[in-house]
């Protein structure tokens, strides 16, 4: 990697001299020299060259790396301490807007680059925002913004370093991923564009467990101290692909105690479209388990956001599951112990936060099967709550154990409630690569997408979501996984399910996610480790209306801005998306690709394909995966969906044909397989509707896998271009399993 030096004893370079921007791959390298944000005189600065003893403006030594948006990574050491450590602001004018330090290794348990020492992270929504402030606040008083690092060093003298000129010409800010202009931020989580609804707001409502913080029971019955982050914190691997152990990242392991914690959770609830959260009660005939932070929410009012509650009326069971072995504490449901039930939620149900449709009172109920004399005791809820002034109410069932129509159970309408509603096929432990210690079960999360798109009831019903559902935290090696599970994915299926939520007959259109917080099961939307914010942002585009292309699209500024691999990864999520909106995974329709069988050897063609700079090959998904790998069994067929994009050197034939290849990674014969057929995509033709088309073409192709050996496979295309075959390759992988 070239970088842009400070100087050092093996240069002539001097921080008094201003270093030229120069272009290198592509873009440009800051320019770096001593500053001060306010005037004042330059200073003597003697000849190296006269031996004289270096003045203070060389007592620092480096070099930057070039800027993006990302983060500003380089090496700065205080050559009069090159052991100790320099303090580094990141300041725009008079505002310092992020800071950091000098290290060796690893920064916060994030690898830089070898021969880095400093990382100064801009990645996060208030960094972003601070330094889009300061350059608006700057802009509004002079012309021009500076911008540079300031250097505290352990004696306290601070040095001041530039990171780029600003002009009009010179493009830092724009590395930086900000408009000049006007300060705005081109890579912003909500652009500033104008929303137009033509249909009403789906409203996005969180399932919500209380479980975190410790309790007498629990402490009696797991040990001093348990909460669910007891099973999170112990989560191991259980096999190859498993995406595990997750662990907590923007809000930490977090006490529901304090009001910090709940106010924190909604504010960045609601920064991401949610709109409300619906509690678990625990409420065994009087008796109520994790209350407190239901309690604290009524006396101090945090988190101030809409709320519904969900009676998890199922035993308490060691097993985690509601059965009766390993009883905890029992559900003894009577008609007379129930009825108390209305009368203990009543300052929930009165709180002006409580969440009403079509004006009713929503109330959930996890198992209303498990109740004798339904319909008797709903009409007195609703008698009670009629004489206590709290109004109607609207009481749902939530679809669990096959029990889903609300007429047979007395309930007005139905949630959804995956995994419960879930329908996916048991993958073998070979696709899984298993080992014996494993002795759960791994299911599709795409099969459940697949399954849950365009689903109708004959009642009324609130669709539900799941982003993914793992309970290996509680279970260890006996727990299932649904694998395959993405943020693409669950976007998908959260769109969907918006849409059926606009065909229900209430004023408010409602969809549930589970969950918020059940990180025991996997099934949370709070940032992690593993994806940290990826599902909120799922959430965000779906609520805005808003695709991961959209900002792009109509920021033309923007997309000059990315890398070659920023824009493959925003196409492949576009594409996968739009591919999906409207019938994902549904039966082939009429028209589309017909199957062919792939046929042993190569093409004659590829022998004098050849490998064009700038083109390449973007698979959104194989079998309905996003996943770069993919296992598919051999009895089944093959469905690759993509993108190919060739160089205007290189100009794609009129019509555009092209073989795509599987390459064998396993077989010792060398046998390659190819199928010449495929499909043209309406929909990429759509997405890119007014651009020009010269450049890419969005494929589908089916085929059978019949005749292929079981075994590991690279997916390559091969085009047919004005200039001859051109050659794109992939890393993706598909498995061929029986």
């Amino acid at each position: 990697m070239n970088r842009r030096l400070w100087p050092s004893p093996q240069t002539d370079k001097r921080l008094g001299d201003p270093l030229h921007v120069v272009r290198q791959s592509g873009r440009p390298t800051p320019s770096m020299r001593p500053h001060s944000p306010f005037p004042s005189p330059s200073p003597e600065i003697p000849d190296r060259s006269s031996g004289e003893p270096e003045g203070p403006s060389l007592r620092v030594e480096g070099h930057l790396d070039p800027l993006n948006r990302t983060a500003i990574t380089g090496t700065l050491t205080d050559r009069a301490a090159p052991g100790a450590s320099v303090r580094i602001f990141l300041r725009i004018g008079d505002h310092t807007v992020a800071e950091t330090q000098t290290r060796n290794g690893s920064l916060d348990g994030r690898q830089v680059p070898p021969g880095d020492n400093f990382r100064l992270s801009l990645t996060s929504p208030h960094v972003r925002r601070r330094l889009s402030r300061a350059m608006t606040n700057m802009l509004a008083l002079q012309p021009k913004v500076d911008a540079y690092l300031r250097c505290q060093l352990t004696d306290g003298e601070t040095i001041d370093l530039v990171l780029f000129e600003d002009d009009e010409i010179a493009s830092g800010w724009g590395q930086l991923g900000f408009d000049r202009r006007d300060g705005r931020d081109l890579f912003s989580a909500t652009p500033n564009i104008p929303e137009t609804r033509s249909t009403p707001k789906v409203e996005i409502i969180c399932f919500y467990l209380p479980q975190f913080h410790p309790i007498k029971e629990n402490d009696l019955w797991w040990g001093p101290g348990f909460t669910e982050w007891t099973n999170v914190a112990r989560m191991q691997k259980q096999f190859p692909s498993h995406n595990a152990p997750w662990l907590p990242a923007d809000l930490g392991f977090y006490d529901l105690r304090l009001t910090e914690t709940r106010r924190s959770q909604a504010e960045l609830a609601k920064q991401y479209g949610i709109t409300g959260f619906c509690y678990y009660v625990y409420w065994f005939q009087g008796r109520r388990l994790l209350e407190r932070p239901l309690q604290l929410m009524l006396e101090d009012g945090e988190p101030d956001m809409p709320f519904c509650i969900c009676w998890a009326n199922e035993n308490w069971s060691r097993r985690w599951d509601g059965s009766d072995a390993d009883l905890l504490i029992g559900q003894h449901h009577s008609i007379d112990a129930d009825k108390r039930y209305i009368d203990d939620m009543a300052p929930l149900l009165a709180d002006e936060r409580y969440i009403r449709v079509n004006g009713k009172l929503l109330i959930l109920i996890y198992r209303p099967a498990l109740i004798p004399s339904r319909a008797q005791l709903f009409d007195h809820w609703r008698q009670r709550a009629y004489e206590r002034g709290l109004g109607e109410l609207l009481i749902c069932n939530v679809m669990t154990f096959g029990e889903y129509d609300p007429a047979p159970l007395g309930c007005d309408a139905a949630v959804e409630f995956p995994p419960h509603t879930a329908f996916a096929n048991e993958l073998p432990r070979e696709a899984i690569e298993a080992p014996e210690s494993y002795k759960g079960t791994a299911y599709d999360y795409a099969d459940v997408v697949r399954s849950a798109l365009g689903r109708s009831f004959a009642y009324n019903y609130f669709p539900g979501v799941m982003p993914r559902w793992d309970n290996t935290p509680r279970k260890g090696p006996k727990g299932n996984v649904f694998v395959n599970s993405s943020p693409d994915l669950f976007e998908i299926w959260l769109r969907d399910a918006c849409r059926r939520a606009l065909t229900q007959p209430y004023d408010r259109k409602l969809v549930f996610i589970n969950s918020w917080n059940e990180w025991a099961e996997g099934a949370h939307l709070e940032p992690d480790s593993i994806h940290g914010r990826a599902y909120l942002d799922a959430v965000r585009r779906v609520a805005s209306g808003t695709s991961p292309l959209t900002n792009f699209l109509r920021n033309p500024d923007a997309i000059n801005l990315l890398s070659r691999e920023e824009l493959e990864r925003a196409l492949r999520q576009s594409l996968f998306f739009n591919e999906t909106l409207g019938s994902f995974i549904q039966s082939t329709p009429a028209g589309t690709a017909k199957n062919r069988r792939l046929q042993p050897g190569l093409p004659d063609e590829l022998e004098k394909a050849t490998s064009i700079e700038g083109s390449m090959l973007i698979i959104d998904a194989i079998n309905h995966s996003a996943s770069p790998k993919v296992a598919v069994s051999q009895s089944t067929q093959l469905i690759v969906k993509g993108v190919s994009f060739v160089s205007s050197d290189f100009a794609a034939r009129h019509g555009r044909t092209g073989i795509l290849l599987l390459r064998s990674t396993t077989s010792d014969t060398g046998a390659h397989h190819f199928v010449d057929s495929w499909q043209a995509r309406a929909d990429i033709a759509s997405e890119f509707a007014g651009a020009s088309t010269d450049n890419f073409f969005g494929f589908e192709c089916r085929c059978d896998l019949n005749d292929v050996p079981l075994g590991r496979y690279k997916i390559h295309l091969l085009e047919f271009c004005e200039n001859g075959p051109c050659l794109l390759a992939s890393d993706h992988i598909v498995d061929i399993v029986r």
